[in-house]
């Protein structure tokens, strides 16, 4: 269907993507979106670090149906009248503090961008990314053009520096993100406990998220170095306690997915599990958790394994060893030792207790 659409020209025929260039349509914009219950956001920007000097939105494009959205350029080099670039942001800013549920795909990003120049987002409900890696974790890729090209019709625009390519090509993104949004939710529906886990945990962390990246979290460096200690003592007990169970895993380093899953199915046999993309077996948690059921007991010492070496390798050590001599952590993140900040969620600490 894809094939045949492509050849025949008529991919783009259904599609209703409109650059707003003028105060008319901007006028008339501003009332279709405000009328919309659900909206799918995406910005297209110059660079990917909003603390860069030279750092802009150039469009900023909307969703409101299939097939069917709206691009105003912002701070576009081509968007030069003053006025319109005035009335412009003003639109944007009425419509992002509107009642419309709001969605993106890596709200993280788009939303920490806005927010630095002043755009905040009121009733952000659905973040596509995290959809889709909830409803399949080992997905090789959550991107937004893999999961386009799976479910959708995939891409015909692509990033340029001209103002009306490039509009094609982030109202593409919007459009996109809100079909996503519509086929996912309803997988989601099937699992109400997942679902539960999507709205109550997730999207409102993604805004905590956005907060600690603006304005930066505190650390105990010092105790991040004593838990370092203590959690590598740690795997290196249930290391002990493996091989002491099953001599084989002697020598298996189990931070490899590919030897663990070597040991537990070719040389164990345990039932084989389900392989990746890249054709080794699955080793996750599912897949563990599975096993433990099953009466595999090494299986349990593997859930610790992966719960401690997953602290360290992306919080307890990596944190810190990026902290340089100044106190700030230069990266990412961008985190201050020691600052107050202005966050709502106040200053992050890894300290005892938590």
């Amino acid at each position: 269907n894809k094939a045949s659409k492509f050849i025949n020209g008529s991919l783009t025929s259904d599609r209703q993507y409109a650059l707003i260039s003028t105060l008319e349509e901007l006028e008339k914009a501003e009332k279709l979106l405000l009328q919309q219950s659900i909206l799918a956001v995406d910005i297209e920007t110059n660079t990917l670090d909003p603390f860069q000097v030279d750092a802009r939105i150039n469009t900023i494009a909307f969703g409101y149906d299939a097939k069917k959205a709206i691009c105003i350029p912002l701070n576009h080099s081509e968007s030069v009248n003053i006025e319109f670039k005035e009335k412009a942001m003003e639109v944007v800013l009425k419509v992002m503090s509107g009642d419309a549920r709001k969605i993106f795909h890596n709200a993280t990003f788009d939303m920490k961008f806005m927010k630095k120049f002043g755009i905040r987002t009121k009733n952000f409900y659905a973040d596509t990314m995290v959809m889709a890696f909830l409803l399949d974790v080992n997905r090789n890729s959550h991107g937004l053009k893999q999961l386009s090209a799976e479910f959708l019709d995939g891409y015909v625009y692509s990033f340029t520096e001209d103002l009306k390519k490039l509009s094609l090509y982030n109202c593409e993104d919007a459009d996109n993100t809100i079909q996503l949004f519509y086929i996912f939710f309803k997988e989601l529906k099937k699992f109400p406990k997942l679902l539960n886990l999507f709205t109550e945990v997730l999207i409102p962390m993604i805004e905590v998220i956005v907060d600690m990246e603006l304005v930066g979290i505190g650390i105990d460096v010092e105790y991040a170095k004593e838990l370092t200690k203590k959690y590598n003592r740690k795997l290196e007990v249930i290391a002990e306690q493996i091989v002491e169970e099953v001599p084989e895993a002697k020598g298996v380093l189990l931070s490899s997915p590919t030897q663990l899953g070597k040991l537990l199915f070719d040389i164990l046999k345990y039932p084989k599990s389900k392989k990746t993309p890249t054709g080794r077996y699955a080793v996750d948690g599912e897949v563990l958790e599975g096993l433990v059921r099953s009466g595999c007991n090494i299986a349990k010492y593997l859930l610790l394994d992966h719960k401690y070496r997953k602290l360290l390798n992306t919080y307890v050590e990596k944190i810190p060893e990026t902290v340089k001599s100044d106190g700030r952590l230069h990266g990412e993140f961008r985190i201050c030792k020691g600052e107050e900040g202005g966050a709502r969620t106040g200053r992050l600490c890894v300290a005892k207790g938590t």
